[in-house]
């Protein structure tokens, strides 16, 4: 490499390694955590004519100046009317902000959303286009055994003991594996699906986020005009991969629309 740095996983020689068995190279980006936070607030919603929700709520400021990956936890929620229908609670991010939009019809006047969130925003412009370059896809060594590695633990840990404590406590270990990445981008939907082509020998793992490049503006009354992305984890498609191409339909129907997608450098079978 004549610039950057790249270090491969433990028992495999770094001139030897495929990508999957790199646990570092800079040319590639990597799925790391910008923030994590937690959000937990009653608010009073306020209801629109046709007795549904009309107002988001921000629950986290990350003031990354782009759109970054993220995903998110409902740990708790309940409304104050008991007849409330709550057809959805998505979050979705800006360039400034992680917003909660509740999709909830109540008869009631002004009634209060009790919630509780935890959520994970990373570092990756999502809406960017990124293709890592392929060095040696195919694998051609085995990780051996050995003594030799790094290891570094997190310095915040009240008393960290880089003998005894589990693997979770180090912030790097040639032991681990990151999720490295092999493409990003948005693309939109043809003829009710997705079709994301990429160039690499081995299938790659793929994420999906909802992309509304418009922001949210709904007859229901929830408006937010800048572009947003919905979390991690789109459950709406299912999807078929093969070579250099990955096919995402809907599941029972075709669906519509944008979709912000992550392409992970290793295979299925990730080298051990």
């Amino acid at each position: 490499m004549a610039n950057g740095a790249e270090i491969s996983q433990q028992g495999v020689p770094v001139d030897k390694a495929t990508d999957d068995q790199k646990v570092l190279d800079t040319r590639w980006k990597t799925l790391d955590i910008f923030r994590e936070y937690t959000y937990q607030n009653t608010v009073t919603l306020q209801m629109s004519s046709t007795n549904i929700n009309t107002n988001y709520l921000t629950i986290f400021a990350h003031n990354l100046g782009y759109i970054p990956a993220h995903d998110y936890v409902i740990n708790s929620y309940s409304v104050s009317d008991p007849s409330a229908l709550v057809s959805s609670l998505p979050v979705y991010a800006d360039t400034q902000n992680i917003y909660l939009l509740p999709h909830i019809t109540s008869f009631v006047a002004s009634p209060t959303l009790t919630v509780n969130i935890t959520g994970r925003v990373y570092t990756l412009d999502i809406t960017t286009y990124f293709q890592a370059p392929t060095v040696n896809a195919i694998s051609t060594n085995n990780p051996t055994t050995s003594e030799f590695g790094a290891e570094f633990i997190n310095p915040n840990l009240a008393s960290p003991n880089i003998s005894t404590d589990p693997i979770g406590e180090f912030n790097f270990s040639t032991k681990l594996k990151p999720l490295n990445i092999l493409q990003c981008g948005t693309i939109a939907t043809v003829s009710g699906g997705l079709i994301i082509s990429y160039n690499y020998p081995v299938n790659p793992i793929y994420l999906l986020a909802q992309y509304l490049p418009n922001g949210f503006t709904t007859a229901k009354g929830i408006n937010i005009t800048t572009p947003l992305v919905g979390s991690l984890g789109f459950q709406g498609g299912r999807g078929s991969i093969t070579s250099n191409t990955i096919t995402v339909n809907g599941v029972q129907t075709a669906f519509s629309g944008s979709f912000a997608y992550i392409l992970l450098k290793d295979p299925i079978g990730l080298a051990q």
